[in-house]
């Protein structure tokens, strides 16, 4: 795993709700033993004592999941899902708060699946959905299980990762709430750090990128001010605020600017173009797509296979990209050259896939080229060696067209 700036201690700071809450339950709102909630029909959620959070079964695609959610305009805004990786489940299903302390999930097939478990003795008098978007179980007055522990992509105010809940993990899209691509993770030294696309490369390693956030703070006044911080779909990292008397949401703060700046969303031998919260996906010249989870590209030439053919003589173009750049540090650099010896080093040279020529380094990469980034802003020209006779087209292919939903 990519290792962490060390000498960088950077914290980051959820602000506090700024509305009055309340850290225990209303009589009005309590939750008994014997409750049950039904996906399909009502009741199917238990409110907060405000009304602005539900905990409870909610739609996710042609079924239903289970979870937290903040009651929003023109929609709700899900902030926490429970065994979010299991398909949805039918409008038949229940679940039934226990004495045992206990959130059984039952499916019209009889199937049985634990959404909260405390680990005390004895009985567990109430639960209550907190206006802090906290649900919780007490035994007596003592909380003894809540959903705060267990974030999924978002934390709320008030909410902390602690040493054994310590990570974020993005959700695959807007609608669907299940493990995505991107994780975030509070360090035991106290650094904050995303990890970007994971790329299963070989048996033996696996490919990471890495940064760290940046603090996010933030004040606010009298009004319902609602503050989540979210590991997005696209991997940002956001500070957004909800405004409850004007329906409004704003996004306060992001770790990065440009979605292109997220390592993983295209996969080996592609690279990332942008606007706005738009990006597509796109092979090198002379690359072809693989069929895989993360869109990467290949062509038929490979290092080891380079090596071995050295007594062939292997004829190749060199095509150029304009506004690239490729993140890592190059695998071996050349000074002082221009354009075309940059280029014909690059031919002469058997394991460079491509180089990066910003005057007058020549930046020399080994295939698989990694997270690439085209943008009108960066002033690096990219020359890729493709062999003659490829059955691609010698130009970018778009393998996909994406936007945050």
């Amino acid at each position: 795993m990519a290792h962490l700036l060390s000498h960088i201690l950077l914290l980051f700071v959820v602000v506090s709700l700024h509305v009055n809450v309340i850290a225990q339950e209303n009589e009005s709102n309590i939750i008994l033993p014997g409750s049950i909630l039904y996906a399909g029909k009502h009741q199917r959620s238990w409110p907060s004592p405000s009304g602005h959070f539900e905990f409870g079964f909610y739609r996710q695609g042609s079924g239903y999941a289970v979870g937290v959610w903040l009651v929003d305009r023109p929609e709700n805004t899900t902030v926490w899902t429970a065994n979010r990786d299991d398909p949805p489940v039918s409008a038949s299903s229940t679940l039934e708060f226990t004495a045992q302390g206990k959130l059984p999930l039952r499916t019209e097939n009889g199937a049985q699946k634990i959404i909260a478990n405390t680990s005390s003795s004895g009985s567990v008098y109430s639960a209550c959905m907190l206006d802090l978007g906290n649900f919780v179980l007490y035994q007596n007055r003592s909380v003894v299980w809540e959903s705060f522990d267990f974030p999924t992509d978002t934390i709320l105010g008030g909410q902390n990762l602690t040493r054994d809940h310590n990570q974020l993990i993005s959700s695959v899209s807007r609608s669907n709430h299940a493990g995505g691509q991107f994780l975030l993770s509070m360090q035991t030294d106290g650094n904050l750090v995303a990890y970007r696309g994971i790329l299963t490369m070989s048996s033996e390693s696996d490919l990471y990128g890495e940064r760290i956030v940046a603090n996010g703070s933030t004040t606010g006044n009298q009004t319902m001010i609602i503050y989540r911080a979210s590991l997005d779909p696209n991997g940002i990292f956001r500070l957004y605020s909800h405004q409850l008397e004007n329906n409004t949401i704003s996004n306060i703060w992001q770790d990065v600017d440009d979605v292109c700046d997220v390592n993983g969303h295209c996969g080996l031998n592609s690279y990332c173009s942008s606007k706005g919260d738009d990006f597509g996906c796109y092979c090198y010249p002379g690359f072809t797509l693989e069929n895989t989870k993360i869109p990467s590209c290949s062509q038929n030439f490979t290092v080891d296979g380079c090596e071995s053919r050295k007594d062939l003589l292997i004829q190749y173009n060199i095509t150029t990209l304009e506004n690239m750049e490729w993140a890592g540090d190059p695998n071996y650099v050349k000074h002082n050259l221009d354009k075309e010896e940059c280029k014909k080093a690059c031919e002469e040279e058997c394991s460079c896939g491509g180089v990066l020529y910003s005057i007058p380094n020549c930046n020399m990469i080994r295939l698989p080229l990694k997270f690439g980034k085209r943008h009108e802003n960066i002033n690096t020209t990219a020359f890729i060696k493709v062999i003659v006779g490829s059955s691609s087209e010698i130009r970018p292919t778009l393998i996909n067209n994406q936007t945050e939903a």
